[in-house]
Parts: C-alpha cells; sequence; structure tokens
C-alpha cells in the first residue's frame, strides 16, 4: 500500500477531507522520523516498536594500483530501521502457540582437584644418582 492509498482509505473510513488526512500523515511520519533518529526506536502500541540499528564504517585496503595504490578508503555509515513485533502480521496469520516453561534441571555440583606438578630442587638442574 503506498501514501495515495492509504490517505484515500483513511479519507473514506473517516469521512474527512483527503487534505487534512494528508497533513495529519505527513505529522506523524515527520514524528516518527525524529523519534527514530533522537531516540533510536518508536513504541507503536501493540503493533510493536520500530527499532533503527546503526551499523559502523567498514575500511578496507584498495589493491587497484592504477587508481589507488595501496591506500585505506570507508564505505559509509548506513542504518537499518525494522519493526520488533510479536503480531504476524503476514497475509494468512497463524494462530500464536504458546509452550510452557520447561522443567529446570537440578545443578549437580561436582567436587575436583586441580594437580600442580612439585619438583625437588631445582627444575633445571638433574637430579644425582647414586
Amino acid at each position: 500500500m503506498n501514501q495515495k492509498e492509504l490517505i484515500a482509505l483513511v479519507a473514506e473510513k473517516t469521512g474527512s477531507k483527503r487534505s487534512s488526512v494528508k497533513k495529519a500523515l505527513k505529522v506523524v511520519l515527520d514524528v516518527t522520523k525524529q523519534g527514530l533518529k533522537y531516540h533510536g526506536q518508536v513504541h507503536l502500541g501493540r503493533l510493536g516498536k520500530l527499532k533503527a540499528k546503526k551499523h559502523t564504517e567498514k575500511r578496507y585496503v584498495c589493491k587497484n594500483l592504477k587508481q589507488c595504490p595501496l591506500t585505506i578508503r570507508t564505505k559509509y555509515k548506513k542504518s537499518t530501521i525494522r519493526l520488533h513485533t510479536k503480531l504476524d502480521l503476514s497475509e494468512n496469520p497463524q494462530p500464536t502457540i504458546i509452550h510452557k516453561k520447561p522443567k529446570t534441571v537440578p545443578v549437580i555440583r561436582r567436587s575436583f582437584a586441580v594437580v600442580v606438578p612439585r619438583f625437588r630442587g631445582r627444575s633445571n638442574i638433574p637430579r644425582r644418582t647414586r
């Protein structure tokens, strides 16, 4: 669904003008952009939350001797935005299966000993034989 279809659908459901719906949608999108930019995430209620993840710069060595003989270049920083939700938003949603918590296995404690080698005399001088 693109922006025009969304505006038409909201205007039809609410019975208001398309121009007012377009302004309201623009304000919502601007506020969402600001929230992602300054806070990194926006909570959308039951729908889930949008999270922005910034990736670090990638550095690589350019080995093409004609263009740049052994120089280090950096690729641009990029960011991705993902919707984290527990709802199934697919076209054919399946029922959510909730599993019971597995029983915890008791921890078995075992005692152990640490063996440390002991040297009689100095380790670098061989022992005398009688």
